[in-house]
């Protein structure tokens, strides 16, 4: 459904902020891409949804089901949005305008796509509303933002998202400014999703593993790890991987790698971008390695070259 190949990010003369980033996403898949705040998730999944400034320099391809989205005029994005590339942003359902009601919002995505009358409308955002386990939908669509929680409001925004009939969810931060109760409200309305393929980027490790069939790690702009959520979540492979899951509270909160700013000179490129602060270094890592494959997983380290 969507292919991602060799895509790096610049803005202006600064290093990337996503460096060859290469992965599909097929019919189906559930993938998060978890990593450090500044790593390049977000801004990977604006570079697909065409919402970069001009500032930005992409070089590589992002094809969705065959067609080029780099390179189209807004025109055409503009079609593409909503209808076949749902988008949920970031932040407790801050996304969702505080001077109109829930249901003017949902009715606007509605009938720019499908075309239908005002009532129409109202009906299938109710419905919708109520199949994200939001009750009386159509009192609802009556409410503004601010009068539900902020679990409702995310659920409200991921409902809007696919309200035009989208296959494809992006999805940024969904539990960002969520405590753990509405965070199990907001992972219940992404198994709600049905057949629909989910792109999540997140800092939720705990949610990712309830959400995502593959995971992909990101770290200072490099993907470092990609494979099946269950075998990275039982034995991840990349030793930042490790630390992460070895850093969560039902693990002990063990720091096992020290801390240590990702280095963005020159030399520092040519390396591992985990040197500084890896247990497994050795004179080997101050050449980057190569994204490896390990069994159906892969790998950025020296470690898996043998």
């Amino acid at each position: 459904m969507l292919e991602i190949e060799e895509v790096s990010i610049h803005f202006g003369n600064n290093p990337e902020v996503v460096s060859d980033a290469t992965f599909t996403v097929n019919g189906g898949d559930r993938l998060a891409v978890i990593g450090e705040t500044g790593s390049g998730k977000s801004v990977l999944l604006l570079a697909v949804l065409g919402l970069l400034p001009a500032s930005a320099r992409i070089t590589g391809s992002i094809q969705l089901n065959g067609r080029e989205l780099l390179g189209c005029r807004e025109r055409e994005l503009n079609q593409i949005r909503g209808k076949e590339i749902a988008y949920i942003p970031q932040g407790s359902g801050n996304g969702l305008n505080p001077l109109y009601t829930v249901g003017h919002q949902l009715c606007e995505t509605i009938q720019k796509h499908r075309h239908c009358t005002r009532k129409e409308a109202l009906l299938q955002a109710a419905a919708l509303l109520e199949s994200f386990g939001l009750e009386h939908g159509e009192s609802l669509c009556r409410s503004y933002p601010f009068q539900l929680s902020g679990g409702m409001r995310q659920r409200v925004l991921i409902a809007m998202g696919i309200a035009a009939g989208a296959e494809l969810v992006l999805a940024d931060e969904p539990t960002k400014g969520l405590d753990r109760r509405r965070i199990t409200l907001v992972e219940d309305a992404f198994h709600r999703l049905g057949e629909r393929t989910l792109l999540c980027v997140t800092h939720d490790l705990r949610f990712a593993k309830d959400i995502s069939s593959r995971v992909i790690v990101m770290y200072a702009s490099q993907q470092i790890e990609c494979g099946d959520s269950r075998s990275f979540f039982e034995e991840p492979l990349h030793p930042y991987s490790r630390a992460m899951l070895a850093a969560l509270p039902e693990h002990g909160l063990h720091a096992t790698m020290g801390f240590a700013p990702p280095r963005r000179d020159k030399d520092a490129r040519r390396a591992c971008r985990v040197y500084e602060r890896c247990p497994w270094r050795s004179e080997r890592c101050r050449k980057a390695p190569p994204l490896l494959a390990v069994g159906e997983r892969k790998v950025r380290c020296w470690k898996y070259a043998d």
